[in-house]
């Protein structure tokens, strides 16, 4: 896995691009509405491509549900693992906060309206858009850059903390998701 090392901390430069867990299962592809919305009744692990193209996928690696993310087999390659919100938010103030750090971690270029950014660690943020959880549908490619953290919202909700940048502002922004959206997933390194 390519990686670089932004103060303390070694990030992948790359979103994660496995369909396995580290024993082996494999992580189930889901390309049809119905089947994406069916992982959520179930809490079924699943993956996909946007748009269901694989050249989207060399590009922005795969878009995953939270189901795999959180999964007790790991989805993080060995010697690695999901970021928790507390990893995020040293990335971002390393990067001289919330307000800023996009700027610092997009890459520069493939954002929609010359909402590139520097790039200046390496980290090469890509705007491989989501996988929505109501409807199934793709949206915001090319838009928004969204990641996993490891961090549930809270104990009685299933609710995923994700961090995302946008082509609009140079901010990192998080919000609590639904554990059915398809997001990105980077790894810091253990």
């Amino acid at each position: 896995m390519n990686s670089v090392k932004i103060g303390h901390q070694e990030w992948s430069s790359e979103n994660l691009n496995v369909d396995h867990f580290n024993n082996g299962d494999e992580i189930q592809q889901v390309e049809s509405a119905e089947d994406w919305l069916k992982c959520l009744e179930n809490k079924t692990p699943a993956w996909c491509y946007y748009d269901n193209d694989p050249d989207k996928g060399d590009t922005y690696g795969k878009l995953y549900n939270a189901y795999a993310v959180m999964d007790v087999r790991g989805i993080a390659p060995e010697g690695w693992h999901i970021p928790s919100t507390e990893q995020w938010s040293e990335l971002v103030e390393f990067l001289g906060g919330a307000s800023t750090a996009g700027k610092l971690l997009k890459s520069s270029s493939g954002w929609l309206e010359d909402g590139n950014g520097t790039d200046i660690h390496s980290f090469g943020a890509l705007p491989g858009g989501k996988r929505t959880p109501s409807t199934a549908e793709y949206q915001k490619c090319s838009k928004y850059g969204l990641w996993w953290s490891a961090s549930q919202v809270s104990k009685i909700n299933t609710m995923v903390w994700a961090y995302y940048v946008c082509y609009l502002n140079d901010e990192v922004d998080r919000s609590g998701y639904n554990p059915l959206c398809g997001f990105s997933v980077r790894c810091v390194k253990n």
